[in-house]
């Protein structure tokens, strides 16, 4: 499902420590053995998507979080430079202050598709921690 070189590891990994879950507790939940989640997560091997999808439903996170979480992490990761910008504002002409406008808006627009991300992956985070919530209460 993912590419060499993908998020997909990190992004299990995040999921899994926001669900508050061991490697051995997610493995259990999700019907697998507790070496493929620490492989997973190392990037050794790639879940198929019903595995994927087992291992979400088990952290309470629907598939689309994934996209989410690596949306969130390419525009927080994303190489980004600045050109042509001095801390002193010297030698800034016309091609360089075009520039510089041209790089604040893609920072502006990272920043607004990153915030776009993290909002959905903090709700989905939260939704989670309400229903395990009153899941907790109604054992009581």
């Amino acid at each position: 499902m993912a590419a060499a070189g993908s998020d997909l590891p990190l992004v299990l990994t995040l999921l899994r420590i926001i669900a508050g879950l061991t490697q051995q507790e997610l493995a259990e939940a999700a019907g697998v053995r507790p070496s493929s989640i620490s492989d997973y997560e190392h990037g050794k091997t790639t879940p198929g998507l019903e595995t994927l999808e087992r291992l979400l439903d088990a952290m309470g996170y629907p598939l689309s979080v994934v996209e989410d979480v690596k949306a969130c992490l390419g525009a927080v990761g994303g190489k980004r430079r600045l050109h042509g910008l001095r801390p002193d504002g010297a030698g800034a002409g016309r091609a360089e202050a075009g520039r510089a406008l041209a790089e604040d808006l893609e920072i502006e627009q990272t920043a607004a598709v990153a915030g776009q991300a993290v909002e959905r992956f903090v709700r989905a985070s939260l939704r989670l921690q309400a229903r395990r919530a009153s899941e907790g209460d109604g054992r009581g």
